[in-house]
């Protein structure tokens, strides 16, 4: 629910509920336990809630979305500001892997937009912090990239070991 800025302000960034639920992924306890912990952060007004209606030619969704009450909570949670100044450089990974994703989403999901070079490298090296911050659908994406970079090396070292047969 924070965009975490690199040497700018962080600032509030509201997500649906569908999105922070899935960080449970199937285990119905740990869904329960997130749940119950998203209730009590609402009732203690450190969340809100909102309705919103999302359209396209496709469809028409109308989601929960959950924010930050106040964006003073960022900086006067000092708990919430350890975290976030600890786990900085992960963070500020999740919101690049999020941005990668919305392209290559909203682009047809092309294989030419999906990960690749230093970011897809980053993500490698720091997958097992990372990967507890992403949902399925940017799991999905990184192990996407991940398989098309392989078949794109494979590829080129078949054409060069064809080329040096010639």
């Amino acid at each position: 629910m924070v965009r975490t800025g690199e040497t700018v302000k962080d600032t509030r960034q509201p997500q649906p509920k569908t999105k922070i639920m899935a960080i449970a992924g199937e285990d119905v306890l740990w869904q329960e336990t997130l749940s119950q912990l998203l209730e009590e952060l609402i009732q203690g007004r450190l969340l809100v809630t909102s309705e919103v209606d999302i359209s396209s030619e496709q469809y028409s969704q109308h989601i929960q979305v959950i924010d930050l009450a106040h964006e003073a909570l960022m900086s006067g949670w000092e708990e919430f500001a350890q975290w976030r100044d600890k786990y900085r450089q992960i963070l500020r990974l999740r919101d690049r892997v999020d941005d990668a994703f919305k392209i290559w989403d909203a682009n047809g999901r092309k294989n030419e937009d999906l990960m690749m070079g230093g970011l897809l490298r980053l993500v490698k090296k720091n997958w097992a912090d990372l990967q507890i911050e992403l949902d399925a659908r940017a799991k999905d994406f990184y192990k996407r990239s991940d398989t098309n970079e392989r078949e794109q090396a494979l590829s080129n070292k078949n054409l060069q070991d064809n080329l040096r047969r010639i």
